[in-house]
């Protein structure tokens, strides 16, 4: 597993300190790496960043950070003038957020100019940018012009896009800038997700990197957001993603898919979830405490013919294991988990040779008290890294929507069918 620390705009975070100064550290950084890629890379690559900025520049380019102005001379005399705000994958722009300085006039975090141009830049790694603060800005860039200059919201994202196309046509000590450039984007989770690395699965061979165990659970939590964003036109039920906190001991780092409020109130029900572990990506229908295993005992004695089609109509879908798991109480709200079985689905598609392993299904479900069961369809880690070099993870995406849409149908049957039961 490589070290974090040889990438070179990778820095020491130093204690842990409050969640404000860290997350200042992190500005300050993330806006010096962004300058520090321009300042030392070729003309080619400025004039590049300049374009997709919409500015013209054929000159010499300037780069200062910190500076409350370049002066209102070198302002003045400039036709081109941006106020860039660079905000966080997701982020809404222009928002009043908690983090912000609103004292003073305010200081940005980094100034570009040339011949004829002017870029002002506040960057947020939190939250969106202020209007009042951006309001200040917009004061120092309008002086000698009487046309305000509005704020041009951009992500990190949009910026690591640009950087990682651009990487594709450069050479020599450009590629290698733009390239740890991108990279550090990556490791800070300011890119948005763009798939999976192979070092996120290496990590849970050794549990012990605290910093790639803070990038595999900030990717996960991207991920499953776009995976929600993919189930949207599914149905209103996976409304909430719930993302586990990856404790240092955990094999695997999971999202759960489910009703938002109240909160954790989706493990009561049949919902989705996806993990990621040393194999790869399993994406499962998780039923597992005891107001949902009751739901599905219920369905498998009082309407067994259904019950079975169900799941012969599932397996149809793709290859998938059923898993089921006694759990044993130790003490209150703490269980011990014990693995009764796993069943391949390739076997239930048929109904002459099914009848034997759903008999011994709902057997299982009659005779253990407190049951966990699993529908689980695996994404060899192979796999996973091969949809992640398409379309930066956009294909991986899109492998794990079709999955959960075609589990979808059963985790309604579950949620829903069971309550016509009781009514009837």
């Amino acid at each position: 597993m490589s070290d974090f620390h040889d990438n070179i705009f990778y820095y020491y975070r130093g204690p842990l300190g409050k969640d404000k100064a860290r997350e200042r550290q992190l500005e300050d950084n993330t806006t010096k790496a962004l300058v520090n890629t321009l300042r030392h890379s070729s003309p080619a690559v400025r004039r590049g960043f300049l374009n997709f900025l919409g500015m013209q520049s054929d000159g010499n380019v300037n780069f200062a950070l910190q500076k409350q102005s370049i002066g209102e001379g070198r302002i003045r005399t400039k036709r081109q003038r941006l106020l860039l705000g660079i905000v966080p994958t997701g982020s809404e722009g222009l928002e009043p957020t908690p983090t912000s300085d609103d004292s003073g006039d305010g200081r940005p975090d980094a100034w570009i100019w040339g011949d004829d141009f002017v870029v002002l830049i506040e960057s947020k790694v939190v939250g969106g940018l202020d209007p009042q603060q951006m309001a200040r800005h917009r004061e120092k860039l309008t002086v000698g012009s009487s046309r305000p200059t509005e704020p041009d919201p951009r992500t990190w994202g949009e910026l690591h896009g640009f950087f990682h196309n651009m990487a594709h046509s450069l050479t020599g000590k450009d590629a290698w800038l733009v390239k740890q450039f991108t990279q550090y984007l990556e490791h800070t989770n300011m890119s948005g997700f763009v798939g999976f690395d192979k070092e996120m699965f290496d990590y849970f061979f050794t549990l012990d990197d605290e910093d790639t165990r803070r990038w595999v659970k900030s990717t996960v939590a991207g991920f499953a957001e776009k995976v929600a964003e993919g189930l949207k036109d599914v149905s209103d039920f996976y409304e909430g993603v719930d993302v586990g906190n990856l404790k240092r001991t955990d094999s695997h780092c999971w999202a759960a898919f489910g009703p938002a409020t109240p909160k954790g109130s989706y493990r009561q029900m049949a919902h989705q979830t996806l993990a990621i572990s040393t194999h790869g990506i399993e994406v499962f229908i998780n039923i597992e405490l005891k107001r949902s295993t009751d739901k599905l005992k219920k369905l498998a004695l009082c309407d067994r013919r259904t019950f079975d089609k169900q799941i012969r109509k599932l397996a149809k879908s793709g290859p998938f294991v059923i898993r089921v798991i006694e759990r044993i109480p130790k003490r209150p709200r703490v269980f011990a988990s014990r693995p009764v079985a796993d069943l391949e689905s390739d076997y239930l598609i048929d109904e002459r040779t099914s009848r034997d392993g759903l008999d011994y299904l709902a057997n299982l479900l009659e005779q253990i008290p407190l049951p966990y069961v699993s529908f689980r369809r695996l994404i060899p880690r192979q796999d996973v890294l091969t949809y992640s070099r398409k379309d930066k993870g956009g294909a991986l995406v899109k492998a794990v929507v079709t999955i959960m849409k075609s589990f979808h149908p059963f985790v309604e049957y579950v949620n829903g069918e069971s309550e016509r039961l009781k009514r009837g």
